[in-house]
């Protein structure tokens, strides 16, 4: 069953095209709260180009039924339809990893579906952003939680890490081309990844 939000719209994603491991990225039109906000600045100070600095999020497409993968602030990582996001308040971009075998991409699904639960990484998306804004974290109160925060990190995401992770592992790449800690817009740049979007097809 289609989403309420798809439902209103009257349009869906046609997931024919979409195969497991592909990459989906969203903009949302109208942007609610300072997060998205934080995220496009950035992008913007990492170098992203004018449209992408506005793809603020990044899903992993699971490939069958229309699940996909995503990690999410307030929820963790979670599966969730694709069509969530056919509410007429997103663009959407699907990008595609390079020279992947079926298995590969089967990996991809499977590797993201083994993080399910684990929470969003609220303190990596604070302190990176924070970061390009110039503005690092200090102060002996902060090196004195340094292990505890460690702990409280590990094994958890935000959207785009959880991307970056799968797509790694099912490569086995060890000196991965694109930074520790990879911003949505890295899908569109990174050499790891098709030069061209996968074309989105709308049903009604």
């Amino acid at each position: 069953m289609l989403p309420e939000a798809a439902r209103r719209w009257g349009r869906w994603v046609g997931t024919s095209f979409l195969r497991p491991g592909d990459i989906l990225l969203t903009r949302q039109f109208k942007q609610v709260g300072k997060p998205l906000g934080l995220v496009e600045q950035a992008q913007r100070l990492h170098g992203a180009c004018e449209e992408c600095i506005h793809l603020t999020h990044a899903a992993l497409i699971l490939g069958h039924d229309d699940l996909i993968c995503e990690a999410l602030p307030y929820v963790g990582v979670v599966e969730r339809s694709i069509h969530e996001y056919a509410d007429g308040q997103h663009a959407l971009m699907v990008r595609r990893p390079r020279g992947l075998s079926d298995a590969e991409r089967l990996n991809m699904a499977l590797l993201a579906q083994s993080h399910l639960g684990r929470r969003y990484d609220w303190y990596g998306a604070i302190r990176h952003a924070a970061r390009s804004a110039g503005r690092l974290f200090s102060g002996a109160a902060l090196e004195q939680q340094r292990n505890v925060i460690s702990a409280v990190r590990a094994g958890s995401f935000v959207c785009s890490s959880l991307c970056q992770d799968v797509l790694l592992e099912a490569r086995r790449v060890t000196n991965p081309p694109i930074p520790e800690f990879v911003m949505p817009f890295h899908f569109i740049t990174c050499r790891l990844m098709e030069s061209q979007p996968v074309p989105i097809h709308w049903a009604s």
